[in-house]
């Protein structure tokens, strides 16, 4: 043996990494958009009415100028996005800066928290310590929610092969959700670094004499009452049209449909505990309102047990361009618009998930395609892109590398496919709260530090910041 690898395990076989494909941005015609060509058409619809008033040299050069503004609108990028990506969210900012920012109009009051009897569920039961399990019910989307908690301490102290094998049992869970005609429409994890409070601290008799001991044992419970602690959540949605077909015969209404769910969640609390992952029990309504509300204000959110059963949403709420406040906190939503985009190891996310100097939120909602669902999307994008570089070679256009690498990625999803390996569409978040402007500017130049050394590209969104907050609430949004 080699003086360099003594003590060491020597394997013959690579460390296993995981790869991620750019985002897609597959558009209409030829790679264009719906809103390029409409921005485009629109200006030589304008052109021709510019000629047909002043078919003059003025009336020209006016109606290239309109047409240049055109392709500008399209093309040229402002911060990653070109206006008329821009134009919805702002149009949509304006629209509720008009309104008034009210509690009344936020898009939280569509969402139910009722409490559901999970006894008559499933054999198994999905709340060991109560039969009351709390499910929210979002009206907008047709959709029902139920929350259990997660963890896995020990990940980051496993070994490279064991990492390995924790996320290929994970993976496992989520294979058997991605089959046809399943009534599972998302499930989310979230990662939350919340408030805590430290109980039972005081300051010993036996120091009380002594000014410097006191001193220093006060600072200590200080800190501790304004520390931080993580929190893990894996949130399973069922659509209420999905979940029509599943309800038992004989059964009927709405608590039929309550039913498939807490039957869902009780089948996947048994294969996560099969795969040997950490999982605890479905949220009752009490704990599910102070998750809820620990996201959206500042107090500390413990098991809920002295928290309102029904009444977890802010008093009140103010939308801005680049922030969005709940009562006494703000908040700024980020969209992972890149993964990595160079090979990652298992815990890629280590700089992000770890720290805990700012409260923050990280969510990743997933959307399970059955075989034939993603047969279909896949067979679709392979046509679009064979119009499209069809459309790109008679126009002179070269591919560029991105484009040649979103091809290779769609043929080795249709490979993995004809494999047997199931299919996901998601999306990640991240929502950075704090007490006050200051804090929360500076909170959010630490996660953008943590996420680009995790290989994450962040994006701001703008104009949007109340939806996009929901995105890292337990609600399975985030999905178009």
């Amino acid at each position: 043996m080699r003086p360099e690898l003594a003590g060491q395990a020597v394997s013959d076989s690579p460390p296993t990494r995981y790869r991620f494909g750019p985002l897609e941005r597959r558009g209409l015609v030829a790679g264009w958009r719906g809103g390029q060509i409409g921005a485009v058409a629109a200006a030589l619809v304008v052109d021709v009415g510019v000629l047909r008033i002043s078919p003059s040299p003025v009336g020209v050069m006016a109606a290239v100028a309109v047409l240049a503004v055109g392709v500008a609108v399209a093309t040229w990028p402002i911060a990653g996005r070109t206006a008329e990506q821009w134009a919805p969210d702002a149009l949509r900012h304006l629209v509720a800066r008009q309104r008034g920012a009210r509690a009344a109009d936020h898009p939280l009051l569509s969402v139910d928290l009722v409490g559901v009897d999970a006894t008559s569920a499933s054999d198994d039961p999905v709340h060991p310590s109560t039969t009351g399990v709390g499910v929210l019910h979002d009206r907008s989307r047709r959709t029902l929610t139920a929350v259990l908690g997660a963890s896995d301490p020990g990940f980051v102290l496993l070994g490279e092969d064991d990492k390995v094998r924790r996320v290929g049992a994970w993976s496992g869970v989520l294979a058997s959700l991605a089959r046809d005609g399943t009534a599972i429409s998302r499930v989310q994890w979230l990662e939350r670094v919340v408030p805590t409070e430290a109980t039972g601290l005081a300051l010993p008799p036996v120091i009380l004499a002594d000014d410097a001991a006191r001193s220093s044992y006060r600072a200590l419970v200080e800190v501790e009452r304004g520390a931080l602690r993580h929190e893990v959540l894996l949130a399973v949605t069922v659509h209420l049209g999905r979940a029509r077909g599943f309800v038992k015969s004989g059964g009927g209404g709405q608590s039929a449909r309550y039913e498939v769910l807490l039957r869902e969640v009780a089948s996947l609390r048994r294969r996560l505990t099969d795969a040997s992952l950490d999982v605890g029990a479905v949220l009752s309504p009490e704990a599910l309102s102070a998750v809820v509300r620990g996201a959206s204000s500042g107090s500390v959110s413990h098991d809920g047990a002295s928290a309102p059963k029904r009444w977890p949403w802010p008093m009140g709420v103010a939308a801005e361009w680049d922030r969005f406040r709940t009562d006494d906190t703000w908040h700024a939503t980020y969209w992972i618009s890149e993964w990595p985009r160079t090979d990652a190891s298992p815990d890629f996310l280590g700089p992000l998930l770890l720290s805990s100097e700012v409260r923050r939120t990280v969510s990743v909602v997933m959307e399970p395609l059955g075989p034939i669902e993603a047969s279909r999307k896949v067979e679709q994008a392979r046509t679009a892109d064979v119009a499209d570089a069809e459309l790109r070679r008679r126009g002179g256009f070269l591919a560029t590398a991105r484009r040649r690498r979103e091809e290779e990625i769609l043929a080795r999803r249709e490979v993995e496919l004809a494999d047997g390996h199931a299919q996901y569409r998601f999306s990640g978040y991240v929502t950075v709260s704090a007490c006050a402007t200051d804090a929360l500017d500076d909170a959010c130049g630490r996660v953008e530090q943590a996420a680009a050394l995790a290989g994450l590209e962040l994006r701001r969104c703008y104009g949007d910041q109340a939806n996009t907050f929901l995105c890292t609430l337990p609600l399975g949004r985030g999905l178009a």
